[in-house]
């Protein structure tokens, strides 16, 4: 889509008040090296004024923290999130580190009851980070961490997610990821 599209797109999600789902796929929409930060910008600053949005999923994007900051005043002042997914997503333990902060600032932290970080960046390496996140969400019932790296050392960080009694967690989705006997029974 040329750049003013992408303006106009972005401003009619923003300006739209009975939109509840929105899913973006690919990276593809903004291979255009020239056009990308341009077209990104114009997109999610349209999205940050949406407030109607409960559910938000990215699948196969590239997540590294200038996007995530364009995010930031989306997650942070839309009241009826419930539901973001980071699919398939490229993102570094300090991208993760980034959105904990984000969610810290929510002005609803309690509308969260379901977030998805999948992709082969998440790693055991991550797990530390997304725990926190989670912490930030005190009303999170749902955290797939599916089709990721996750071996046994980050079962061992997931267990402080799971016996911390303020936590409302119910399901976890490891599914497809590089867990052990020794994780598998950490878990358990």
């Amino acid at each position: 889509l040329p750049s003013n599209e992408w303006i106009a797109l972005g401003r009619n999600i923003g300006n739209n008040t009975c939109m509840k789902k929105l899913i973006v796929c690919t990276d593809r929409l903004f291979e255009d090296e020239d056009q990308t930060k341009e077209n990104l910008e114009a997109f999610c600053s349209g999205l940050s004024h949406n407030r109607s949005l409960r559910f938000l999923m990215f699948n196969s994007f590239d997540f590294h923290r200038a996007r995530l900051e364009l995010l930031r005043p989306f997650v942070v002042e839309n009241l009826n999130l419930t539901d973001l997914q980071l699919r398939s997503c490229d993102m570094s333990v300090q991208d993760i580190q980034m959105l904990s902060n984000t969610f810290r600032q929510r002005r609803n932290p309690s509308s969260i009851k379901s977030i998805a970080l999948t992709g082969p960046n998440i790693n055991d390496e991550s797990v530390r980070a997304i725990v926190e996140l989670s912490n930030n969400c005190p009303h999170l019932k749902k955290l797939d961490l599916g089709s990721s790296r996750i071996g046994d050392q980050g079962c061992n960080e997931l267990v402080v997610l799971l016996q911390n009694p303020e936590s409302k967690l119910k399901r976890l989705h490891l599914n497809v990821n590089f867990i052990g006997n020794e994780g598998a029974l950490v878990l358990s």
